[in-house]
């Protein structure tokens, strides 16, 4: 039978909670993507609509609904700010928690460093390719 050292049963929760942060930036990272990608395909609709000479009020209808993508860009930026900050915390934490393992080192320039949990490399790269 396995026995949980105090520092693994500790570290336990905390991993689950490095998982589930680095999931939501990664699924706001994407909403934001998705939003802008919505902006702009809406603007090209009204560009064509309007080129076509369509009825006024099909113009207007499609103006809003480019509105409402514009009015929630700012709330998923604010989000995934806070999530990000979040995320910051726990890798710090997690990190701190790690400390007294021997450093980590590489072996190979694409390898996670040895001694350096997984979730914890996609978490730290996750938070330098989605800067804000």
């Amino acid at each position: 039978m396995l026995s949980k050292t105090p520092a693994t049963a500790a570290a336990a929760p905390r991993h689950r909670e490095l998982k589930i942060k680095t999931g939501v930036v990664r699924r706001l990272t994407k909403e934001l993507a998705a939003y802008h990608n919505e902006a702009t395909k809406q603007q090209e609709r009204i560009d064509r609509l309007v080129a076509n000479g369509a009825d006024e009020y099909d113009v207007r209808k499609q103006q809003e609904v480019l509105e409402e993508t514009h009015q929630v860009i700012p709330d998923t930026r604010q989000r995934l700010a806070t999530a990000r900050e979040e995320l910051e915390k726990i890798v710090t934490a997690f990190e701190e928690e790690l400390g007294a393992s021997p450093p980590a080192t590489v072996t190979d320039a694409d390898a996670t460093p040895v001694g350096e949990d997984e979730d914890l490399a996609a978490a730290k790269q996750l938070l330098a390719s989605a800067a804000p």
